[in-house]
């Protein structure tokens, strides 16, 4: 796979970890889908390679061109999606920040104050060199390469660009029980009516103060929520048929479904892979 500007029309993606830094995971590919809302307890680091990408940061959009990067925080709700028939290509990295870097309770993401990056950017050319030579080392087989000192290298090189975001004035006590509700039965089939009734707001009212709140709806970040255990687990062992039950999905299918509209890849190349 070439590094270049040019883009065919075949859709592709692949990840990839390393045993010894299993803090940072490897994306590379060419898009024409939509990434759901979602959120993740990692940071976030993309760069467009080809083609023309919106990011969704918080509910901003941003247009993503050749050679401009996005940082985003953890817990910092974000999307994407095509401009046009053609795609994107994108490299990108989940980082595990250090403990320094954690949220507080109850619910405080750490964002970028200016999270796109232009193409001219040091930190852009510096994340791209980085990620080519990872994907290098992968390919050639050298999983045990020791990416410790790149980590804490990217670790320095993005901290400055983080802050703990201010709490909003308007943040309601139910959208916080609500969301506690369904992270605590995120497993189960409770209905949002269910959730509703039980911080006394009608359904309607649920979602419109949720999506205030956290920029996302109930559902859908129920749907990242089970996403992201679904990396969780795979990343240690289990079949596919029993993470999708285990995690709350109908079946395997609406697991894949979902895995690859918040991570790009399929679960069974993150299994592989990662």
């Amino acid at each position: 796979m070439t590094e270049d500007a040019s883009m065919s029309c075949e859709n592709w993606a692949t990840c990839w970890s390393f045993p010894s830094c299993g803090r940072m995971v490897f994306y590379h590919g060419r898009y024409n889908q939509t990434f759901m809302e979602h959120t993740h307890l990692c940071a976030t680091v993309l760069l467009a390679t080809a083609g023309v990408v919106c990011v969704t940061i918080q509910g901003k959009d941003r247009i993503l061109r050749s050679g401009q990067m996005a940082i985003i925080g953890p817990l910092q709700v974000h999307a994407a999606r095509p401009i046009d028939a053609i795609g994107w290509k994108m490299r990108s990295l989940q980082i595990l920040l250090p403990p320094a870097f954690t949220y507080k309770p109850p619910y405080r993401p750490i964002g970028a104050s200016d999270p796109v990056r232009e193409s001219r950017d040091e930190l852009a050319n510096w994340f791209r060199e980085l990620h080519v030579k990872a994907e290098q080392l992968y390919v050639s087989g050298q999983i045990d390469s020791d990416l410790d000192g790149a980590y804490r290298e990217l670790v320095e090189k993005i901290s400055g660009s983080f802050d703990l975001l201010p709490k909003l004035d308007y943040w309601s006590d139910k959208a916080i029980m609500a969301r506690s509700l369904l992270k605590d039965q995120k497993y189960e089939n409770v209905s949002m009516k269910e959730i509703a009734r039980a911080v006394c707001l009608s359904e309607s009212e649920l979602i419109r103060t949720f999506r205030r709140d956290f920029g996302i709806s109930p559902n859908r970040w129920r749907m990242q929520l089970r996403a992201n255990e679904v990396a969780r687990v795979l990343r240690k062992s289990g079949s596919l048929a029993d993470v999708s039950i285990d995690c709350g999905f109908s079946d395997q299918a609406h697991m894949s479904r979902t895995f690859k509209r918040v991570f790009g890849v399929t679960p069974g190349q993150f299994a592989r892979n990662c």
